[in-house]
């Protein structure tokens, strides 16, 4: 049984609307990224994942995730690259089955704009930001019109990592004044946009993202929109450093200097406690909800012990101080489990494949506390 799964400790929220953004970032125990799925540009399968099932879910649910991040396409499912920009609704039905798989099992559900072919990811720049700005709020209108009836479980997240992309370059480093205007515009637009839907939508917790979703960014870049709904706002930022630790196989193999694995000081658990921490105290102390809405490590090792405890380690902290800091954690999944890979579930089965990257998730997620 999870650790969760009592009558004390069972997170799963009342479904009435009205739920501020910490409130629910509070009843968040872990998340999940349904990732490399229902974004892919080709259609859903198209990168090498299967289509998403209720046995999937189910599974996620069962290994102690009680929410799940649902990365998706819509430019792609246009019916016409022109306004009104009518979203087939034959995609739209697809996409609700999917939240419904979740929302069934009682988790908590983000849905945002996911990479998407890169019209507006990496458009942020002042040339396009008028034009960009008028697809979004037609898309994320239409988005908000057909969940509207979901109640405060369902969040929505209105982009992934804003950049903009020069001669073939995309900037992941501080945006230009112009860059960071037309970042701003876009988590207008959005909240814009989903308020002007009204009913359930008109309180909905919305997730607005800093240049790249990077933390430094969003404590020296983010300037956060205006919002008519009080305490329902979020800020989504993502966190992978060191990368090359957990983006590579080849190159550091071992993280955590406390632990005595390595002599490396750089990015380490001191680094992850100072960044969180500022983290805590610009947003959430504020009132604003914290979504970490990826992290995580590809696998270093299915058989060597010590690469496997670093691993395991390296979750279970990142985990443990994002909860302990008032950040809702959401493992970054892309569905592969492989060394080199960041899978934890075979998506065929719902099964847990890499039990040490789980196990760190849960001891973190288990161990953390939420300061609020």
């Amino acid at each position: 049984m999870p650790f969760w799964a009592s009558a004390e400790s069972d997170p799963i929220a009342n479904d009435e609307m009205g739920e501020t953004a910490l409130q629910a970032v509070k009843n968040i125990v872990a998340g999940w990224n349904l990732g490399n799925t229902l974004e892919a540009t080709e259609g859903e399968g198209s990168w090498g994942n299967p289509c998403a099932s209720r046995q999937l879910i189910d599974g996620v649910r069962s290994a102690g995730f009680n929410a799940v991040r649902i990365p998706c396409s819509w430019h792609t499912h246009l019916l016409d690259d022109a306004e009104p920009y009518t979203i087939d609704p034959v995609w739209l039905e697809r996409v609700k089955e999917v939240i419904d798989y979740a929302y069934d099992a009682g988790m908590y559900v983000v849905i945002n704009t996911h990479w998407d072919g890169g019209w507006l990811e990496q458009h942020a720049n002042e040339d396009d930001c008028d034009r960009v700005v008028k697809k979004e709020k037609a898309i994320w209108t239409q988005i908000a019109n057909a969940y509207a009836g979901y109640g405060q479980r369902l969040i929505f997240a209105g982009n992934n990592e804003i950049r903009n992309n020069v001669g073939d370059h995309d900037n992941w480093g501080t945006p230009s004044p112009g860059e960071r205007k037309a970042l701003e515009a876009f988590n207008q637009a959005f909240v814009d946009a989903v308020r002007s839907t009204g009913g359930n939508n008109a309180v909905r917790n919305l997730a607005v993202q800093s240049w790249c979703c990077n933390p430094i960014l969003a404590l020296e870049e983010l300037t956060l929109p205006h919002d008519p709904a009080d305490s329902h706002l979020m800020v989504e930022v993502h966190f992978y450093e060191p990368m090359d630790y957990t983006h590579t196989t080849d190159k550091r193999l071992y993280w955590g200097e406390r632990k005595g694995f390595t002599a490396d000081s750089d990015y380490q658990e001191s680094y992850i406690d100072e960044l969180f921490g500022r983290l805590r105290a610009r947003f959430v102390d504020q009132g604003y909800g914290v979504i970490l809405g990826e992290y995580g490590t590809k696998c270093h090792s299915k058989d060597k012990a010590d690469l496997m405890q670093c691993d395991r380690y390296y979750l279970e902290y990142v985990t443990k101080a994002a909860k302990d800091n008032g950040l809702a954690p959401f493992y970054w999944d892309n569905g592969f489990h492989a060394v080199g890979t960041f899978g934890v579930f075979d998506r065929y089965t719902g099964k847990v494949v890499a039990r040490h990257l789980h196990d760190g998730i849960m001891a973190g997620a288990r161990s953390g506390q939420y300061p609020f």
